[in-house]
């Protein structure tokens, strides 16, 4: 029992003694689980904007390197026409 840090403490009576630390703790797990999971959902939100900025970004990136090098924005038109066709 010392590893965790709890403690028996004195008996009540009832032959079994109360372990410090316990408690009834429902509402607080329910409320820490609760938390946790809200933390864990904006953090996931957060990576997935950031990998789809990255990728967003390296597209770019790719259309600006091949316009300088062909001294033309046609790749960019090109990419245009694309996505607008269904």
């Amino acid at each position: 029992m010392r590893a965790c840090g709890l403690r028996r403490a004195p008996d009540y009576g009832d032959g079994k003694g109360v372990l410090e630390g316990e408690g009834d703790y429902s509402m607080v797990d329910f409320t820490a689980y609760a938390v946790i999971s809200i933390v864990t959902l904006c953090f996931g939100l957060l990576v997935s904007f950031q990998v789809a900025h990255i990728m967003y970004v390296r597209r770019l990136t790719q259309l600006a390197k091949r316009s300088v090098d062909t001294g033309t924005i046609a790749p960019v038109l090109l990419e245009m026409e694309l996505a607008q066709k269904p």
